[in-house]
């Protein structure tokens, strides 16, 4: 039987998750801009990307920009990802008795969506470091849909 309590471990859990994959990326944002040698001037006590051949040059900054885009993405999706996702636990948790029966349910589709885009988010940065477009946008998709259900799913628990 799926608790609240079901509820709230997975939340935490993909909170965490999520938290890893935001700090993955900006480390390897800050590892890309090391190799390019783009980094700040206070930051030049850290080994740069010395001297380059102007080919090398290019690749490394190409690198840097995915790996910009990717902190971009993150920071444009998973902040309201997040925010939508504890605001459909609270209506879950606060409906417990009008929800009656179907609160397994509730927490059943909950667990899901949320295992959904979070699973999606990682995918995505995965899929964006190695250039892999159309699966990349068809990833992204399924976490905004994914989204879109929990945000149907606080409604519902509220009217309830």
């Amino acid at each position: 039987m799926l608790t609240v309590q079901n509820a709230l471990q997975t939340s935490v859990v993909c909170t965490f998750v999520l938290f890893l994959k935001l700090l993955f990326s900006n480390l390897y944002l800050g590892h890309t801009k090391n190799k390019a040698g783009t980094r700040v001037a206070e930051d030049t006590y850290q080994e740069q990307g010395g001297n380059l051949t102007a080919d090398e040059h290019e690749r490394r900054k190409e690198a840097q920009d995915r790996a910009q885009r990717v902190v971009s993405n993150d920071l444009e999706n998973i902040p309201i990802g997040l925010l939508v996702a504890w605001g459909s636990f609270d209506a879950i948790s606060y409906s417990v008795v009008a929800m009656g029966n179907e609160l397994e349910a509730a927490i059943g589709a909950f667990i899901a969506l949320l295992a959904v885009f979070t699973g999606c988010r990682v995918l995505h940065t995965a899929m964006y470091m190695s250039g892999i477009g159309l699966a990349r946008s068809l990833v992204y998709l399924i976490s905004i849909l994914s989204l879109l259900g929990l945000v149907i799913l606080s409604m519902y628990a509220a009217f309830k």
